[in-house]
């Protein structure tokens, strides 16, 4: 009787491979309910400032700071107006990150208690 062995062999393969993965910063910037809603993801370091003009010139220096990513609720009327008219009929709520790479031009809004722009 001939008696034969099987031998088998198992052969493993590794390999190695990277994911990069760029989160970039954003923003999302809402009028509700009359508070401002503001979604934001900021770059390491950065912060942002969000303030109420007729004008997304430059931030007021009594802007909002917002130090961190998050999701923020912000009423209407803690914003301070940098306007010299700040009952203009239309102000604009604007955002800018101390980096440069966030620059909301401004979401308009009716001043109006009774009116809020969605």
């Amino acid at each position: 009787m001939l008696t034969g062995a099987i031998q088998l062999y198992a052969q493993s393969r590794s390999a190695t491979t990277s994911l990069v993965l760029q989160v970039l910063p954003e923003e999302l910037v809402q009028v509700q309910n009359g508070s401002v809603v503001l979604k934001i993801r900021l770059a390491r370091g950065a912060t942002a400032s969000l303030w109420e003009a007729t004008s997304c010139t430059s931030p007021s220096p009594d802007s909002q700071v917002i130090i961190a990513s998050g999701t923020y609720t912000i009423p209407l009327n803690t914003l301070t107006p940098t306007s010299s008219n700040p009952t203009s009929s239309t102000m604009q709520v604007c955002l800018a990150s101390s980096d440069g790479v966030l620059n909301d031009p401004g979401l308009s809004r009716s001043r109006r208690p009774a009116t809020v722009q969605q």
